[in-house]
């Protein structure tokens, strides 16, 4: 029959004949083992994110610099996490000019709407321009919600606060580093620009834990 006839073929031809007969069933086969292992590889090489921030108009020495300060990093090890597993995802090549509005511009602003409104950041970092676009429409916490009083209180000098167009309540939108902050030595700004928390943040504690230490 037709296995006594494929055990008598020499082992060569074996091959082919098992090529020819089952080759879609093969091919199939290692196209399924191909995609579990890359599975695999992605689900054990996945990094957690801890939080997310995003910064607009940073200044382009900061890209220029020999020795980057690497600000996020320094702070997951504060925390006892390992950068290899935890990540702070962090978006800073935003452009948007108020007073030459360019299509880029336009095109920033659009996708930090879709942002705001489905929560794809945690933190905000930006100059006012860009802070008066976005706040007094509700698109960021009041900080007095999420930080301490006390520490609100202590830094009640470095407040940004914004008038809300809906209820023309006045929130405590973000807070200025200080000058000789953690934030303003890593070089992002040359000035302190105000730093917030998104309305939809999915971390907004750890993203406020943060705020805290680097604005210090």
């Amino acid at each position: 029959g037709g296995w006594a006839s494929f055990k008598a073929l020499p082992a060569g031809e074996k091959f082919w004949y098992l090529w020819e007969y089952y080759k879609i069933q093969f091919l199939i086969g290692l196209a399924i083992v191909i995609v579990l292992a890359f599975s695999l590889v992605r689900i054990f090489t996945r990094k957690t994110t801890y939080f997310s921030v995003e910064l607009v108009n940073v200044v382009r020495e900061y890209y220029l610099r020999e020795e980057e300060i690497d600000l996020f990093k320094a702070y997951l090890n504060l925390q006892g996490l390992d950068p290899k597993r935890y990540q702070i995802e962090v978006v800073d090549n935003r452009s948007a000019d108020f007073e030459n509005l360019t299509v880029e511009t336009a095109s920033t602003l659009q996708i930090m709407t879709a942002e705001f409104s489905v929560g794809s950041f945690d933190l905000f970092i930006s100059e006012e321009q860009v802070w008066d676009y976005y706040a007094p429409f509700g698109a960021v916490l009041d900080l007095r919600e999420v930080l301490p009083e006390q520490w609100m209180e202590e830094h009640r000098e470095q407040w940004y606060t914004v008038i809300l167009e809906e209820s023309s309540e006045e929130i405590v939108a973000g807070i200025y580093p200080k000058e000789d902050s953690r934030f303003q030595q890593a070089g992002f700004y040359l000035r302190p620009v105000p730093m917030g928390i998104a309305v939809k943040s999915k971390h907004p504690q750890q993203a406020a834990e943060f705020l805290m230490w680097a604005a210090e």
